[in-house]
């Protein structure tokens, strides 16, 4: 009977670890894409062999950045990335009661432009160049940004 029961034990313990580590895999996921390495479970990230730096992933520069990346190739529209990074305009306006479903993409493109800029100054103080940081992420006119591949 005791031998039922610890093999049993065993059995448990053997299946509450490997869920844990694949829960820890999960979460110290590493995301690479031209050069730069984040990993979101540290929150640290890097650029090519450089020093990694704290970078929550709360923070809205890699709010930004792990939007675009969600979406890779496609174009994430002004809206999409203000609603991610939750803004001041956004949340303002869910303050003021103002529907989002009122309020067009065009009326985001101003924050999404400094949410940008913010994530610049971010990653070329990782050792990026100002050309390569142009060929990072592109914008579509009147639509949003996207990461190129």
């Amino acid at each position: 009977y005791y031998h039922t029961i610890e093999a049993r034990y065993k059995e448990m313990a053997k299946n509450y670890q490997s869920q844990n580590e694949a829960k820890a895999g999960k979460s110290n996921r590493i995301i690479e894409h031209k050069g730069i390495k984040y990993n979101k479970g540290k929150g640290k990230i890097s650029y090519k062999d450089g020093p990694s730096h704290d970078a929550s992933p709360e923070i809205r520069e890699m709010k930004f950045f792990l939007k675009l990346w969600s979406c890779k190739g496609e174009a994430v529209p002004y809206k999409d990335i203000a609603g991610a990074c939750q803004t001041e305009f956004y949340l303002s306006e869910i303050a003021d009661g103002v529907g989002h479903d009122q309020l067009e993409n065009k009326d985001f493109a101003e924050h999404a432009k400094y949410l940008k800029r913010d994530f610049k100054k971010f990653i070329l103080n990782l050792g990026m160049d100002d050309d390569n940081f142009r060929r990072l992420i592109k914008n579509v006119r009147n639509v949003g940004y996207y990461l190129t591949d």
